[in-house]
């Protein structure tokens, strides 16, 4: 790989070209994201495998610790998916029976990106505006028919400063 004589660094040549021109160009972007939604339909694509082979536990037996000979895969699942890929698909199954504080790791990450990339793509032509919840409390008007009684419990609920400026609690904010 050919060094950058300024730096000192590696250069990849695959990825050495003029970004300030990229920027601007829609095609360069439009040839990206096509290029970025195709990676990310194979990750997809992939993880729904071992989703669902992890979720075809109930079509096998659950692994017996006496016996720890392997059972063999379903017919079924060799005619459909070839001997070496039902035996994969049978050891992802029998781990499905396992408790989820011995869930692998692969099939954890699997089934976050299963999630993420639905709720990415629900998301994608949606636009949400911020919401905003606010309890506004107003003190309690003064009239000649109120005593000062009744202004004083007011103020002591927390309805008012008593100077006559309205007191704003927001309630709940929500970041976007």
């Amino acid at each position: 790989m050919p060094r950058d004589e300024s730096k000192g660094k590696p250069v990849n040549t695959a990825l050495s070209t003029n970004l300030r021109h990229e920027r601007g160009s829609d095609a360069i972007k439009a040839e990206r994201a096509a290029h970025m939604l195709e990676v990310e339909d194979e990750i997809l694509q992939a993880s729904m495998c071992i989703v669902q082979a992890l979720l075809a536990f109930t079509e096998v037996l659950p692994r017996d610790p006496a016996n720890p000979e392997r059972q063999n895969p379903p017919e079924e699942w060799i005619e459909k998916y070839g001997l070496e890929a039902a035996q994969q698909r049978l050891l992802l199954a029998e781990r499905g029976w396992d408790p989820a504080a011995k869930e692998p790791a692969g099939s954890v990450a699997a089934r976050h990106l299963v999630i993420g990339i639905a709720k990415a793509r629900g998301q994608k032509g949606t636009v949400r505006t911020p919401e905003v919840n606010v309890r506004i409390s107003l003190p309690a008007p003064k009239s000649a028919s109120f005593s000062a009684s009744s202004s004083s419990s007011s103020q002591a609920e927390g309805q008012g400063r008593g100077d006559g400026t309205p007191v704003i609690y927001p309630s709940r904010v929500l970041d976007e």
